[in-house]
This record gives structure tokens, C-alpha cells and sequence, in this order.
């Protein structure tokens, strides 16, 4: 707001043309504090000085204006007291309250959009559910389908697997047999030859002993028999023996 002070000289003229410029001082009157301290005024006309002060709505302000020490001015000082200025709270009021109806009628029609765009988006999410639905529904008819069809293979593989592994089984058991029992046929044959080939080598290695021993008999009671004589009566015995060994053959 404007704030103005007038001065006069003595005579009752204008004092115009004031040099310095009088000084303004502004105390805020609820809060005791100087809010202007001083500033200098612009001449308005007529020995009229004024101040553009930014208050604040609903306050009282005390104002000076000081043009100091002058020849023939009537007075040094000009002061003056405002009142509250109510007029700007109601402006700022009805301001406020007609932004609050434009945002009222901007919310309004912005609720609206967000109103038509809920229920699009709820239709979207109807139509999405039924479209998950129905593909749910039918992935799993397609997988029962393969895990049927793959079971009915796998039990198919399974019986042509024991088939083929019962078969494989049968044809090892047939082979191992025939083996064995060919194995069994030729030890036997081994055991039989081996058998009679020892007893030949034992038929013959007991015949050399027999003749040796023969022979070291002959020796030795070649120089001791004589007639009533041991010795006559052992080659006598082995006489007996060899004929007996001669009647078996």
C-alpha cells in the first residue's frame, strides 16, 4: 500500500522540493517491531511525499516520515497510524474460494475420467480373466492329452523293453547252458584222458620198480644162497611170486 505525508513551511505553502528526500519508518503496532528503517520517500506533488509498503493483511502499522532540519518548515515530522486493511483478507478469501470452485469443477471432471477409466479397466480385467480362464483350461486338455498319449508310449516302450530284455535273458540262459554243458563234456574227456594217462605212467613207473627191485634181489642173493640157507629160501619166494605174477596175466 501507498503511505503519504504533507509538509508546509511556515507561511502555509507546500514544502516542495524537499533535499534529502524525507526518510520513512514503518513499526508493526501488534509486534512492536520496525519493519521500515529509514528509507527515503519519492516527492508525490504539493509538498506530498509517498512509500509503497507491502503489508501484511490484518495488521496496524505505525508510519514516520522525517524530513529533517529545514529553514521555515512548520514541522520536522509527519506521522500517522493505519488500520487493519480487511479489504485484502476478503480479497484473498474470495480468491481462494473461486480457485477452490474451478478446482472443484476441474476435480470433478477429472473424478469423472477416473470413474470411466475404472470401469474400462475393470471390463479389461473381466475380459482378461476369462481370457486366462479359457486358456488355462485349455493348456491343460492339451497336457492331459500329451501325459496320456506319453504314459501309453512309455508303458508301450516298457513292455517291448521287458520283451526284448525276457528274450535276451532266454538266449544268454540257452547259450551259458550249452556252454556249460559243452565245458562239463570236455573237462570229463580231460579227466578220463588225464586219468588213464596216469594210470599208464604209474602202470609203468610201478613195472621199472618191480624190475629193479627184481634185479637187486637177484643180486643180492645170487652171493648167498646156498642149499638150507636163508637166502635160498627168499629167491624161492620171489620164484613163487613171479609165477604167481605170470598166472595173473
Amino acid at each position: 500500500m501507498w503511505i503519504t505525508a504533507t509538509f508546509y513551511y511556515d507561511d502555509g505553502t507546500p514544502a516542495t522540493g524537499l533535499s534529502p528526500l524525507p526518510l520513512v519508518y514503518i513499526w508493526n503496532i501488534g509486534t512492536k517491531a520496525l519493519i521500515i528503517n529509514g528509507l527515503s520517500s519519492e516527492e508525490l506533488s504539493n509538498g506530498t511525499y509517498r512509500y509503497w509498503f507491502d503489508e501484511v493483511s490484518g495488521q496496524a502499522y505505525h508510519t514516520l516520515f522525517d524530513a529533517g532540519i529545514v529553514s521555515e518548515l512548520s514541522g520536522r515530522y509527519s506521522i500517522g497510524d493505519s488500520e487493519p486493511d480487511y479489504n485484502i483478507a476478503i480479497q484473498n478469501i474470495q480468491t481462494t474460494s473461486s480457485n477452490i470452485e474451478t478446482y472443484s469443477i476441474e476435480l470433478s471432471g477429472t473424478l469423472q475420467t477416473v470413474k470411466t477409466n475404472t470401469e474400462t479397466i475393470e471390463a479389461s480385467i473381466t475380459n482378461l480373466d476369462t481370457s486366462i480362464t479359457n486358456e488355462i483350461l485349455a493348456l491343460s486338455g492339451s497336457l492331459n492329452s500329451n501325459i496320456d498319449n506319453t504314459e501309453i508310449v512309455l508303458k508301450n516302450d516298457i513292455l517291448a523293453t521287458s520283451g526284448d530284455l525276457n528274450t535276451s535273458i532266454t538266449n544268454s540262459t540257452t547259450i551259458l547252458s550249452n556252454q556249460i554243458f559243452a565245458t562239463s563234456g570236455s573237462l570229463a574227456l580231460d579227466i578220463r584222458n588225464l586219468s588213464g594217462v596216469l594210470m599208464n605212467e604209474l602202470t609203468t613207473v610201478y613195472t621199472g620198480v618191480t624190475e629193479v627191485a627184481g634185479q637187486v634181489w637177484d643180486i643180492v642173493l645170487t652171493q648167498h644162497i646156498t642149499t638150507g640157507t636163508t637166502g635160498e629160501a627168499l629167491s624161492n619166494a620171489v620164484n613163487a611170486a613171479n609165477d604167481f605174477k605170470g598166472y595173473g596175466k
